[in-house]
């Protein structure tokens, strides 16, 4: 229009807000609240009107080849951080940004579970990027003897709602949007880095971050976290594999007590999907309650392990041993709990042997009638959930 043309005569910034830029903003607003409004003034190049400065005490280091970049290291509250933090996400359009859009669901998990839950601290620091010009750093003044390539200080914020761009962390700051907890987060801070190398960074931190094996979580929840849910899980599955002439003895692999066939957190997975470690049973809309539990702990994992294990061996004794060599699998073990869980619920109790051999003797039928090419494909198809949640509902 003419009023556009007029104010890029005159050398004024024109902004498209787009369909694109409204439904991203839109949604981070859901996200993070009240806080995507700095994001948003930082899009526009819209600057604080009261410069109200964040002072903090930090360390200064130089670091990478040729000392290149400068490395801040300080602790501030997740709420100032917020203020002055923005994400290159890639829902903008920016070549360079690398970031995903933030999980609402996971921020409200990390605040309830993490912040409010346990009040823990996070560990692991958030890394950040100094933006150009909006930040400086005050040497302190002190008889300490630090080496010549760090400093103590004082390092002030204020200039820009993006003086810190987020390149890992930005699920564990933004989750304080959802808690009136007040929490305090460890940060490295780089200066002197572009968004290519912070890209880079990002890339380096996810690619290259071995992730923990399921097996060992699973495995440090029976011991750390016996009470919970998943450690009545984790504990039930350890019995299966001790227990002496159990279906499953010494054939789970679990780091702490050896190999086996078996997945130990695919085992795990399958008890947690279908409720066992819980007080109650969901099925179809309606809760149960659960038969195996107790008040204590262990005692559930027993229960639940003595009534699995009796399962799998009356379904084994069952089923003509050339076809259940061929069934055998993490997946078939995952649709066979499933396959108990329902019975549970219908029964509205823990089967007794007579009710638990009347509908194994039904179930092992429809398995003897395979022939040994259809039970080696049920083997092979069952790889997936998906394929899992197919076989289980056909």
């Amino acid at each position: 229009t003419a009023d556009i043309q007029q104010k890029a005569n005159k050398g004024l910034p024109i902004y498209i807000w787009d369909e694109q830029f409204i439904s991203y903003h839109e949604k981070l607003e859901n996200s993070i609240k009240e806080n995507a409004r700095y994001s948003l003034l930082s899009e526009i190049d819209v600057q604080p009107e009261k410069v109200a400065s964040i002072e903090i005490p930090a360390f200064k280091s130089t670091v990478g080849k040729k000392s290149r970049y400068q490395l801040f290291s300080f602790v501030i509250d997740a709420k100032e951080l917020m203020k002055i933090s923005y994400v290159a996400r890639r829902e903008l359009g920016g070549e360079l940004f690398y970031q995903r859009m933030v999980n609402e669901k996971r921020l409200k998990e990390i605040a309830k579970n993490y912040i409010d839950g346990s009040q823990k601290i996070f560990p692991n620091n958030i890394i950040v990027a100094l933006a150009d010009n909006s930040w400086s750093f005050e040497k302190a003044n002190t008889d300490l003897d630090f080496p010549n390539w760090m400093e103590f200080g004082k390092l002030i914020f204020g200039r820009k709602y993006n003086s810190c761009w987020i390149i890992d962390g930005q699920h564990r700051l933004f989750s304080h949007a959802h808690t009136t907890n007040s929490g305090r987060l460890t940060v490295s801070a780089f200066a002197n880095i572009d968004e290519e190398n912070q890209a880079e960074y990002f890339l380096d931190i996810n690619r290259n971050a071995k992730r923990v094996s399921p097996e060992l979580l699973w495995d440090i929840l029976g011991s750390t976290k016996p009470t919970t849910k998943d450690g009545i899980i984790s504990n039930t599955v350890k019995e299966l594999r001790e227990t002496k002439d159990s279906f499953f003895e010494s054939n789970i692999k679990i780091p702490s007590l050896g190999s086996g066939t078996f997945s130990f957190h695919g085992l795990c997975d399958s008890l947690d999907k279908m409720e066992l470690g819980d007080k109650q049973l969901g099925f179809v809309g309606h809760k149960k309650k659960n038969p195996f539990f107790t008040k204590s702990p262990a005692q559930h994992s027993t229960n639940l392990a003595k009534a699995i294990n009796i399962y799998f061996l009356k379904f084994d004794e069952k089923v003509d041993s050339d076809i259940s060599k061929l069934l055998y699998s993490n997946g078939f073990v995952s649709v066979l709990i499933y396959i108990y869980k329902v019975l549970v619920v219908f029964l509205g109790k823990k089967p007794s042997d007579i009710e638990l051999d009347e509908f194994l003797d039904v179930l092992s039928a429809s398995y003897n009638a395979l022939s040994e090419e259809e039970a080696a494909q049920i083997k092979k198809t069952l790889t997936s959930e998906g394929a899992k949640n197919l076989y289980r509902n056909s």
